[in-house]
């Protein structure tokens, strides 16, 4: 089976059940900067929206069977959070307010 073969059946348990795998917000794309071991690899970047563990559990072990099974030895993958940066200048603000508080309380 292709990738886009695999793909596709991916897409179509995901309709059948919602809750097993994460949504994407955008299709699959390529990572064209330079990031330290990360761009030796494959560059492909799924953007997920809010997944759970379990979400991401369920397609890495989906797509490290597609593709061990393609013949390769290792898979590697790696989640990074994208974080809203309105509301982490907030949390930041908070806490810089928290931080300036318990100073004149000593």
């Amino acid at each position: 089976m292709t990738i886009v073969e695999s793909d596709s059946v991916l897409q179509a348990e995901r309709e059948k059940f919602p809750e097993k795998y994460p949504r994407e917000l955008f299709a699959p794309g390529l990572l064209v900067g330079e990031l330290p071991k990360l761009t030796g690899y494959v560059r492909t970047v799924f953007v997920y929206d809010d997944a759970s563990p379990e979400q991401i559990a369920n397609v890495t072990a989906y797509w490290a069977a597609q593709i061990v099974g393609k013949g390769l030895k290792t898979y590697k993958r790696w989640l990074m959070p994208l974080l809203d940066t309105t509301e982490l200048s907030e949390k930041f603000r908070e806490h810089e307010k928290m931080r300036e508080q318990s100073k004149t309380t000593r």
